[in-house]
């Protein structure tokens, strides 16, 4: 039995789909916010940088420490030594 050909490219879509969803996960259109509060010392940015606090209800600890690290990375990427 041969499949009509939009029912062949659905069944492609799906699989394809399928395949993404295994590597990334399910696919999210939309979450609550983040809150990214940011505090700025009187010596930033040329001694200090800013503190940043991360939160949100869907973000777990880990996370939030590990988005935390990669702001702490892009910080000392920018800096130039004093």
């Amino acid at each position: 039995m041969q499949v009509p050909s939009s029912a062949a490219q659905d069944a492609d879509s799906a699989d394809s789909i399928a395949d993404d969803d295994a590597l990334t996960g399910p696919r999210v259109s939309h979450l609550p916010p983040l809150c990214l509060d940011l505090r700025f010392p009187a010596d930033y940015p040329s001694a200090a940088m800013a503190v940043a606090h991360i939160s949100a209800v869907w973000l777990t600890a880990d996370a939030a420490q590990l988005l935390y690290d990669e702001l702490l990375d892009v910080w000392h990427e920018q800096v130039r030594p004093l």
